[in-house]
Parts: structure tokens; C-alpha cells; sequence
């Protein structure tokens, strides 16, 4: 009648626990590793792309730019790359037409005009000035070197910002009045574009 505690051990093997716990923390490690190996090629791969989409945006700029003319852009899989792309092909666009409306307007202009470099040398002419100076008056001499007699200095004035809105210049038998209009490229004067007209009749 005297109640009797009986204790009972049991024994067992923890190795599956083990295993699990040491599966558990290699797992662990893997993943770590394996999110650091695809963020660092992740993020090469980003740059990568992005070095290329700014290289070939970089490639177009050049070319437009030495070829003088409008270029297409080829397209980007970038939208913002894409969207500054087609936004540098329509202001390369407009500036080819206003270069090709001033290339047209210099050329077929019955007015002689000449640009000037800030040194007073000829950069261009446009073919009515050659026409009226690039020929001899009667001793011989080329008319034009007489113009750059009397342009010449108003040219260097001009250059200093000295405003000049009417010169009358007598050569070759002729009067012209000049219109001196700087050309000004970063905040300073880069060229002098000069346009003329026959006044003989008048003057």
C-alpha cells in the first residue's frame, strides 16, 4: 500500500537534429552568398547597360554634330534614354533646318555678304560677293583687296563692341552700304557678318 515513483529515461539519437540544424545554418550561408553574388551582377549589369546607352547617346551627339547634317537616332530600350534620344534627333532636326534656311538665304541672297573673323580675315563669302569683288577694276587690281582696306578696321572696332549700323564704302566704282553684325558664341564676339548694298544710284 506504500504508492511507488517510478522514473522513466529514455534515450534517443539527436543526429537528425544535428543534421537539420547544420543544413540549416549551410543554407543560410548559401542564400547570403548567393544574394551578394546577384546584387554585385546585378549592379554590373546596370552599369553596364547604362555605360552603353550613354555611350551610344554620346556616339550619335558626334556624329550629328560632324556630319553637320540631321541623323536619326536608332532607339533605346531605355525609356528616359529613349525620350532623350528623340529629343536630341528633333533639336539636331531643327537646327539642321535653320542652318539650311540660313545656308539658302547666304547663298541665294542678291546682297553681297562676307563673314569676317575677329582678326578682319575672310572666313566666307557668299557668291554675290564674289561676284562684285572678286574681279580687277581697271588698273588691275582685285576689288576685294581694296574692301579690306576700308572694312578691315571697322571690322577690329566691332569686335571691341563698337556698334556700326551703317558704313558706306566706295569701291570699284561703286558704293555700298555695309550692316556689321557680330556674331557671339559662349558671351563673345566669335565672327563679324558683314551685308552689303548698292547705293551707287543713290549716293
Amino acid at each position: 500500500g506504500v504508492p511507488i515513483y517510478i522514473n522513466v529515461l529514455s534515450v534517443q539519437s539527436n543526429e537528425n537534429v544535428l543534421q537539420l540544424r547544420e543544413n540549416y545554418f549551410f543554407w543560410m550561408i548559401f542564400a547570403l552568398f548567393a544574394m551578394v553574388i546577384v546584387s554585385i551582377l546585378t549592379r554590373w549589369w546596370l552599369q553596364q547597360r547604362v555605360k552603353n546607352e550613354i555611350s551610344s547617346l554620346m556616339n550619335y551627339t558626334h556624329k550629328a554634330a560632324e556630319a553637320g547634317s540631321y541623323k536619326l537616332f536608332s532607339g533605346s530600350k531605355i525609356y528616359e534614354f529613349d525620350h532623350f534620344g528623340r529629343t536630341l534627333e528633333h533639336t539636331f532636326q531643327r537646327l539642321s533646318e535653320q542652318e539650311k534656311q540660313f545656308e539658302d538665304l547666304f547663298n541665294f541672297s542678291l546682297s553681297p555678304i562676307i563673314v569676317w573673323s575677329i582678326d578682319g580675315d575672310i572666313i566666307k563669302m557668299n557668291p554675290s560677293a564674289k561676284k562684285y569683288f572678286m574681279r580687277r577694276n581697271d588698273q588691275q587690281q582685285c576689288i576685294l583687296d581694296a574692301l579690306k582696306q576700308e572694312l578691315q578696321p571697322k571690322i577690329r572696332l566691332a569686335v571691341e563692341q563698337e556698334t556700326f549700323r551703317e558704313i558706306n564704302v566706295e569701291v570699284g566704282n561703286k558704293v555700298f552700304r555695309w550692316n556689321l553684325s557680330p556674331i557671339i558664341f559662349e558671351q563673345r564676339i566669335d565672327s563679324i557678318i558683314t551685308q552689303g548694298q548698292d547705293i551707287t544710284t543713290i549716293a
